[in-house]
């Protein structure tokens, strides 16, 4: 089939596509004209969520001995040096840095129970020089040579972070900060331990290599994450990556000053960030892509088509061309309302016929039927067809119910396609994984 035709018919398959995607409208009346009685009384439910709690209670007043003793080691190396550190105010005048300069964040203003008045937490941190630094409030974010800063005072880690250590705090943000599920961008990922300085203060480092989708080049980074309680009872959480396709002869002298007023090490080598990359590619890469609420392994060859790709429907192809290939694999997650489906998920019958419903109401013919159980729950089965002329273009959509979403896996191919995208679907839907 000449390239044109691929075209025309790759067209009608996003067409059509693009009316179910859309139909979800009518997918809600539906669902709600048959759920009406169970669904009338847990509207008012939607927009519950559970708040993150407000403030801290007061850090324990007494410190070890251990830790009086290296706060005085640490004052006295500080007026030695007569370089300003993390947590020392009166500081904004220091000029002794090439590349940092003083920026003071602070909180919200919150009433003070016992005075009446209202108050904030104000701490003044020093980052790189650039023209596109962003400061907002509580954080700072601003990158240099190939390395990004991001500074937050008091930051949101887990609604009941006062109940844990700073170690225990540090490892959660960290590790759900590259679950797989949700960060899928970072590739062969090395975590380290998280490193216990003190009971108020934690450092913890991941080295990556990060995968840039619309050049299909992957880029070593590498990532310190450091928390730390001050003397006042703020807590800071400090950021540092680095980028190795970024980085320049002067990144070491920025990351020597970041150190000294931070007081951390800063995870970083060069020679060892070039091999990392060249080790990844050299093993075969990484096929895994996520959804977030799906996981899986494309097939070799396949990879995601950035052109047809919208934000919350990935189109995956062979070669990354659906055109060329003439065939193509989409996912879509869609809300359609709060616990909409909770009373007929589990009813084929009821299922079948809402999905029947609306695709009659768009025009299309298709036999929907009772596909089976996948990884994200009991599936259905409509099978498309678009004709022109003599030839064929076959869409297969597999619809999956849970109490609020449904989930659209969408197979198609024409004719000669290059590849069986239909198999790769069922692939998806017996191997992938979900979480937790």
């Amino acid at each position: 089939m000449k390239k044109f035709q691929k075209k025309l018919y790759l067209c009608v398959m996003m067409l059509c596509m693009a009316m179910m995607f859309s139909a979800c409208g009518s997918a809600t009346d539906i669902v709600k004209e048959t759920m009406k009685k169970q669904t009338e009384d847990k509207e008012d439910q939607e927009e519950k969520t559970k708040e993150a709690e407000e403030g801290e209670e007061a850090k324990e007043e007494t410190e070890t001995a251990d830790g009086e003793e290296k706060a005085e080691a640490n004052s006295t190396e500080k007026g030695k040096k007569g370089v300003p550190v993390l947590g020392q105010e009166n500081i904004k005048d220091y000029e002794g840095f090439t590349y940092l300069y003083c920026e003071e964040l602070r909180t919200q203003s919150e009433e003070n129970k016992d005075t009446g008045k209202m108050e904030n937490k104000t701490l003044q941190v020093f980052i790189p020089q650039n023209d596109y630094v962003y400061v907002n409030m509580e954080y700072a974010n601003v990158e240099k040579l190939g390395v990004t800063l991001r500074v937050e005072l008091e930051p949101s880690i887990r609604y009941d972070a006062e109940d844990y250590l700073a170690y225990e705090n540090l490892q959660y943000y960290v590790e759900s900060k590259f679950d797989p599920f949700y960060s899928n961008q970072y590739k062969d990922v090395v975590m380290s331990e998280v490193e216990e300085i003190d009971r108020d203060n934690a450092r913890m480092t991941v080295e990556t290599c990060y995968y840039n989708e619309y050049d299909n080049s992957y880029s070593p980074v590498f990532n310190t994450y450091y928390l730390k309680t001050l003397e006042n009872d703020c807590t800071v959480l400090v950021e540092v990556s680095i980028n190795g396709e970024d980085v320049t002869g002067k990144t070491p002298e920025l990351l020597e000053e970041l150190q000294a007023f931070y007081e951390f090490e800063i995870d970083w080598d060069k020679e060892r960030a070039d091999k990392k990359v060249e080790d990844f590619l050299a093993s075969g890469g990484d096929s895994v892509v996520s959804t977030g609420y799906i996981m899986f392994e494309l097939p070799e060859g396949w990879s995601k088509d950035t052109e047809l790709s919208e934000y919350d429907a990935p189109v995956f192809a062979p070669g990354g061309d659906a055109e060329f290939a003439g065939c193509f694999v989409s996912l879509q997650e869609e809300y359609v309302g709060y616990q909409a489906f909770k009373g007929v998920k589990n009813s084929t019958d009821e299922l079948v016929e809402i999905v029947q419903s609306y695709l009659d109401e768009e025009g299309l013919k298709a036999e929907v039927s009772s596909y089976g159980e996948t990884c994200l729950g009991t599936a259905l089965l409509s099978v498309v067809e678009v004709k022109e002329g003599n030839d064929t273009a076959v869409l297969h959509v597999y619809w999956i119910f849970d109490d609020s979403n449904m989930y659209r896996i969408t197979a198609a191919a024409i004719g000669d396609a290059t590849e069986n995208p239909f198999a790769v679907a069922e692939g998806i839907l017996k191997n992938g994984q979900v979480p937790n």
